[in-house]
């Protein structure tokens, strides 16, 4: 089995051949993760997950805010990136404060 890189997986899930625009859907996806997870590095293990938001983001261009979409009798409704995060929930590091003598 052929390994994909987070862009090519990315770029073949969507067709975009535009690879700035997937690349910061990946670095905004990265950030939301290590934000989520309280860390500094991202894991390897978090590819499928890091794959699966950026391409909610990019799903969702334009329709930002909504979590649901009716019209003309047809309804939409969306993942929420909090959904796909919780699939590292057991991932998490705790927060811990620390105070710095300045």
């Amino acid at each position: 089995m052929i390994k994909l890189t987070p862009l090519e997986q990315l770029q073949l899930l969507t067709g975009e051949s535009d690879e700035e625009l997937l690349l910061l859907f990946l670095e905004l996806s990265k950030q939301k993760i290590l934000n989520y997870t309280n860390r500094e590095v991202m894991l390897d293990s978090f590819n499928n997950v890091l794959v699966n938001i950026a391409l909610i983001l990019y799903n969702r261009r334009g329709l930002e805010g909504e979590s649901s979409h009716s019209e003309g009798g047809i309804s939409q409704s969306f993942y929420s990136v909090d959904e796909v995060l919780s699939e590292i929930k057991d991932k998490r590091l705790m927060k811990i404060a620390v105070k710095k003598n300045e």
